[in-house]
């Protein structure tokens, strides 16, 4: 089960110069940051398929979101199909391919921040 909203990880963020964000508060510390702006626009979207609550659907996802979620799942002993079906349970967007997005963002902002605190 997801321990809460998908919008619970929500930071808001503006570009500060190349390479670094804002938050309220200050710089967001490098660490917590997911990938550089030049990676995240060389990576292509791909429209894939995969059942929701026994309902074939499609969805939008670059590779490294894709390759995140199945790693969530499969960390959680769920099936692709599951988690998806939890996300899109719970999302609070009007597209699953933003809400699955916000939720990998979300579980990889989750463990730096554990990770920093360590």
């Amino acid at each position: 089960m997801l321990r809460g909203p998908v919008t619970r990880f929500h930071i808001p963020l503006v570009f500060a110069r190349p390479g670094q964000f804002l938050r309220r508060g200050g710089l967001l510390p490098r660490e917590l940051q997911v990938c550089s702006k030049e990676d995240a626009v060389k990576s292509p979207i791909i429209k894939r398929s995969i059942v929701i609550n026994g309902h074939k659907t499609s969805i939008t996802l670059e590779d490294e979101f894709w390759s995140a979620l199945k790693e969530i799942a499969q960390a959680r002993g769920a099936t692709l199909s599951q988690t998806v079906t939890e996300i899109n349970t719970t999302r609070h967007q009007g597209n699953l391919s933003s809400a699955i997005r916000l939720f990998v963002l979300g579980h990889v902002r989750d463990q730096k921040t554990r990770a920093a605190f360590e």
